[in-house]
């Protein structure tokens, strides 16, 4: 609330309130991205997907399966933790640094081994 001063003030219920409204709507993004891929690896005949395509569709996935479950897990955090923990919920989206580095370290040397397979055999 604004006090006449111009001071900001937060309540710990507006702060939980805050923090699940956010996070159920950045994981709402993710989520649609998750479903318009999924449907692409459903048409992946009729869109005659290649097999670095296929990979790249199913990294995607995960990769925005993961980007969800962050503020996923900031909603759980603000609607269970301790008052005195509350801001915490902020600071898990500091996570996507690290989990995206694994994701896209993983991903990259699955999609180069793929890669190097189709080079050394380019009909399968």
């Amino acid at each position: 609330m604004l006090s006449g001063g111009g001071h900001f003030e937060l309540t710990v219920p507006d702060a939980r309130a805050l923090f699940e409204l956010y996070g159920l709507g950045a994981a709402a993004v993710f989520v649609i991205f998750v479903f318009l891929y999924r449907h692409a690896w459903s048409e992946q005949g009729g869109l005659e997907l290649n097999e670095i395509e296929l990979h790249d569709t199913r990294a995607e996935i995960g990769q925005n399966l993961a980007m969800a479950a962050v503020p996923l897990l900031s909603v759980a955090w603000a609607a269970l933790c301790p008052e005195k923990l509350i801001g915490f919920s902020g600071w898990l989206y500091f996570s996507y640094g690290p989990l995206l580095t694994w994701q896209g370290m993983r991903n990259g040397g699955r999609r180069k081994k793929l890669e190097q397979k189709l080079e050394r055999h380019p009909s399968n």
